[in-house]
């Protein structure tokens, strides 16, 4: 099954579903880590991300035989996820505000400083830019996949890719 493309398993799930689950379980497998991590950056909550993250795999399960592979299976599975964070986020408003800042443990003062200086810099990004990196570095997608998202060309999320890199790499040597 792993070496199955993603189209493979979709069409298989499609076929085989509710009786057989394992191309649909391969699919969960293969995106489960980058889907939670969408929805605790939205969430900001481990615990409703992981349920943002259940009720996505539900609904991706419910409708897949729906799915028309017009984009990629993953760009499906993010847009449900996203909707479901923002669902929730919008239900648990006031519970996301009143939760308190995560401590983080730094090794060293040189790792505080370095942690300092990274988040200084994410701050002067505009959140298009800090999303893009967050989809790059974070989520880890492929530039295809940053450009199916944010439905730009390749080449427009390639350039707007090394921009950010030039842009950053100017900022933190100042």
């Amino acid at each position: 099954m792993k070496s199955l493309s993603d189209f493979d398993l979709v069409c298989r799930a499609q076929k085989e579903l509710p009786y057989n689950t394992s191309a649909f379980e391969e699919l969960m497998v293969r995106y489960e880590k980058r889907i939670f991590y969408l929805c605790q950056n939205i969430l900001k909550d481990y615990h409703l991300a992981e349920d943002a993250t259940q009720k996505s795999m539900i609904r991706v399960f419910h409708h897949i035989k729906s799915f028309k592979n017009e984009s990629s299976f993953f760009t499906w599975f993010y847009a449900i996820a996203r909707n479901e964070s923002l669902q929730l986020f919008n239900k648990n408003k006031n519970y996301i505000a009143s939760k308190n800042v995560e401590i983080v443990d730094y090794a060293s003062y040189e790792d505080l400083d370095l942690a300092i200086d990274v988040e200084a810099l994410l701050f002067r990004l505009d959140e298009e830019e800090r999303e893009l990196l967050y989809h790059k570095y974070t989520l880890e997608f492929k530039d295809e996949e940053i450009a199916e998202v944010k439905e730009i060309s390749l080449s427009a999320c390639k350039m707007r890719i090394k921009r950010l890199h030039d842009k950053l790499g100017e900022e933190y040597s100042e």
